[in-house]
């Protein structure tokens, strides 16, 4: 019950994190252009970029989730979100800029956004309370984004912009270090259960012995789970 309820509590702030901290994005444009000299379109220009590469890069990151873990994908995704942040605050150039917070912050939210967070529940959940974990996880989404504007904005004008990326840099690594937590815990219990496709489709193994005598802990925590949530 309590790993159930900490997966669904990771992935909502997982999503809170990462849609927030995107939100910040246009708050930066009047101190950086100002500062390095550039123009509003070629700030425009790197987030725009940023928005097209998010979601041609979600079906590759979806299909690597499947493959190998939504853990690892989450992980991964999260230390390029840190990283972008990071070289953003060191751009001189657009092209720089455009990279950094274009390139790689693109690639690190369609790693840690809805397409990989919300299959992971989706798969997790029975049918009749996938609609009740999904609104959890997506309130998770929808908090963020209003939640770390004003968070963003205090930052900025109290630290500057420069400080500010650094300061939003730590907030996303701390999400990664419990999505470690969690990765290893979900392939400890969910085991083969999370191997379901992301398609929706359902494994066509199922176990019926009693928990007390059952060879397969993955089957038998899944449906631990759907006791739990009914």
């Amino acid at each position: 019950m309590k790993s159930t309820r900490t997966i669904l509590a990771c992935g909502a702030l997982i999503l809170m994190l990462a849609m927030g901290v995107r939100q910040t994005m246009g708050l930066l444009l009047p101190p950086m252009t100002l500062a390095n000299g550039w123009t509003r379109d070629e700030f425009a220009f790197a987030i725009a970029l940023q928005n097209l590469l998010w979601g041609a890069f979600v079906p590759f990151t979806g299909a690597i989730a499947d493959r190998f873990g939504a853990g690892r994908v989450l992980v991964l995704s999260g230390i390029t979100y840190v990283l972008g942040l990071i070289l953003m605050s060191q751009s001189a150039t657009p092209l720089a800029f455009g990279l950094s917070g274009g390139l790689l912050i693109g690639l690190a939210l369609s790693g840690t956004t809805f397409g990989v967070v919300m299959g992971v529940v989706a798969k997790l959940a029975p049918p009749e309370k996938r609609s009740v974990a999904l609104g959890i996880v997506g309130a998770g989404g929808s908090f963020g984004q209003f939640a770390m504007v004003p968070y963003g904005q205090a930052l900025i004008s109290g630290l500057g912009w420069y400080a500010a990326l650094f300061v939003l840099a730590a907030t996303q690594r701390r999400p990664t270090e419990r999505t470690k937590r969690w990765a290893r815990r979900s392939a400890r219990r969910w085991g083969s259960a999370a191997s379901i496709s992301f398609s929706g489709a359902t494994s066509s193994a199922a176990c019926t012995r009693p928990s007390s005598r059952c060879t397969c802990p993955a089957m038998c925590r899944m449906r631990n789970f759907r006791r739990w949530w009914a």
